[in-house]
């Protein structure tokens, strides 16, 4: 196996999740020569991005995306809204439903994205809050 072939092969263990020393004894190299490599940066680049595409992804499969938490949130709440109109808030469960629908407002609040972009936002407020839309890479 030549130098490239090794680069190559160090990647792909290191994207796996293999330690330095894992990878040294089966590339035949020293533990230096591999931190040497992840240096460089087309690898660390090749590792980082590799990475980063299986966390999004794992997220995504456990439905943990900002979308499905927001999705989630926003099915909730209604929810909460509906049962709040069936009831008489002088109830104390109504009191219970209450404050958690203020807690999901909150949390709607915070994960709805703040930066608007582009033209006047159209869309009607959900939960007394206007969606905007803002790039944000972690998505």
């Amino acid at each position: 196996m030549n130098k490239e072939e090794q680069k190559l092969k160090f990647t792909e263990l290191r994207i796996k999740g293999d330690t330095f020393e894992s990878i040294a004894k089966q590339l035949k190299v020293s533990k230096q020569t591999l931190i040497n490599w992840s240096k460089c940066d087309e690898i660390a680049d090749a590792i980082r991005i590799a990475k980063l595409t299986k966390y999004q992804n794992l997220l995504k499969s456990y439905e943990l995306t900002k979308h499905n938490k927001i999705e989630h949130l926003a099915i909730l709440g209604k929810k909460v809204k509906e049962e709040l109109l069936k009831r008489d808030l002088t109830n104390i469960s109504t009191e219970k439903l209450l404050n958690l629908f203020l807690i999901l407002t909150t949390k709607l609040k915070e994960e709805v994205p703040t930066h608007q972009y582009g033209g006047e936002c159209t869309l009607e407020p959900i939960f007394g809050i206007t969606p905007s839309f803002t790039f944000n890479p972690e998505d």
